[in-house]
């Protein structure tokens, strides 16, 4: 597969079918060019194409290897199924990994996905299932708290349980995270309502900012011991003669870094690489916030750990990660967040997250914005391997965000507006 995010061809709509170079259904040849996807002659810039994906992916699909297993779901005492995946290993968070940061910055437990079996993925008009081989799951739509994907898992979680992965072998997941919010929306339509972000967690309205307040109070300042000091600097160094490699960058404003302690900064996240190059190249020790499921791994969890990574969870909302902010911000480390939640996976900013526009407002701490050209370009969502490209970083000046004026749309809105490219897509 050229990549599990183009799961739908331009051409005849097959589902999975580019494969490398061509559809395998219609034969029609594929390529990349820059930021443009090339069928044939066709070309398409990718917020053009993933758009067209979502609107032309349909909820309901029979293929006919499915039509045996579908007519077994479908006879007169069953609901009627929509689609039935190909074969997929369903995972769960039920393993626990005790994390804690350098000088116990932090120490939190965090769920760690473990297979729970393998078996196919079936939606129906009242809710979805997973068939394994010894044993059935169901959900029901009003159930699921977030929709998202994690790497190259689809990734939900249902209420009183811990999240879901799913492993798809054949298919995209990010299909699934697509099929999934349209069939969310249609049920919640039916009660007159509509959810507005679909991760951390299902909201169908913003909360009121002013009904909470974070208050800070920075203490002594973080002193790493020598031997962390000595690994870190080592690291940043190793990163740097890595990117150099690959990138030119250009920075512009970093002085407005040493302006303020504590501080958030904001970030648009293009690459998987994104908190490293600014480790790397601003010189300032920042705790970005990290996703719990990277700190699997005992040999990423150290150097998580060693640049001062924060770990957070992408299904729910985190309240134990406040205090772990509050406390970095009281030893005057700066904190790091991406408001758009994940990665872009067509290049173009994504909506920034009401819960992160929340805390920003109530921790009443200066706002730096970073944005970032050309990581995308760098390395997309889909690339194996990073490509040469020439990087721009801008530091702009810091701001205060007042609950008391604004909106928490006027809020958001304002801090979009810092991050939006000089080519807007057209809607």
């Amino acid at each position: 597969m050229a990549h599990h995010f183009f799961f739908l061809c331009p051409v005849c709509r097959a589902e999975d079918s580019i494969q490398h170079s061509r559809c395998t259904v219609c034969q029609t040849p594929f390529k990349f060019k820059n930021d443009q996807l090339i069928f044939k002659d066709q070309c398409w810039y990718f917020p053009e194409y993933f758009r067209w994906a979502q609107e032309n992916l349909k909820i309901q699909r029979e293929i006919d290897e499915h039509k045996e297993i579908l007519a077994g779901f479908s006879g007169s005492k069953n609901p009627v199924v929509l689609r039935i995946s190909h074969e997929a290993k369903l995972r769960q968070g039920l393993d626990r990994v005790n994390i804690s940061g350098p000088l116990k910055l932090y120490q939190r437990e965090l769920e760690m996905p473990r297979e729970i079996g393998v078996g196919q993925l079936v939606f129906t008009e009242q809710g979805f299932s997973f068939h394994g081989t010894s044993r059935k799951f169901n959900f029901s739509y009003h159930d699921i708290t977030c929709v998202t994907t994690n790497s190259h898992y689809f990734e939900f979680k249902a209420k009183g349980e811990p999240y879901y992965q799913i492993d798809f072998t054949r298919e995209s997941p990010l299909k699934y995270e697509v099929l999934l919010r349209k069939l969310l929306l249609d049920s919640y339509a039916r009660s007159d309502k509509k959810p507005i972000e679909f991760q951390p967690r299902l909201i169908f309205h913003p909360r009121d900012l002013r009904k909470s307040e974070i208050s800070i109070n920075p203490e002594t300042k973080l002193d790493l011991p020598l031997h962390l000091r000595i690994l870190r600097s080592f690291l940043l160094y190793v990163l740097r003669v890595f990117f150099r490699i690959f990138l030119k960058i250009e920075i512009t404003g970093k002085k407005t870094l040493y302006l303020y302690s504590p501080f958030f900064c904001v970030l648009n996240h293009q690459s998987i690489f994104d908190p490293f190059i600014i480790l790397a190249f601003l010189y300032r020790r920042i705790g970005f916030l990290t996703k719990s499921t990277s700190f699997a791994g005992g040999i990423e969890r150290y150097v998580l750990k060693l640049g001062l990574s924060i770990p957070t969870t992408r299904y729910q909302t985190d309240p134990e990660v406040i205090r772990h902010i509050i406390n970095y911000l009281n030893r005057g480390i700066p904190v790091g967040i991406f408001p758009e939640g994940e990665r872009s996976w067509d290049g173009y900013l994504q909506p920034f997250k009401h819960s992160v526009v929340r805390l920003l407002v109530s921790a009443k701490q200066p706002v730096i914005p970073i944005k970032i050209e050309n990581a995308f370009s760098f390395m997309p969502r889909w690339a194996k391997f990073p490509r040469r490209q020439k990087l721009y970083i801008e530091v702009k000046p810091a701001f205060c965000l007042v609950p008391e004026i604004f909106s928490p749309d006027d809020h958001r809105n304002y801090l979009e507006s810092f991050f939006k490219e000089k080519h807007e897509p057209v809607a």
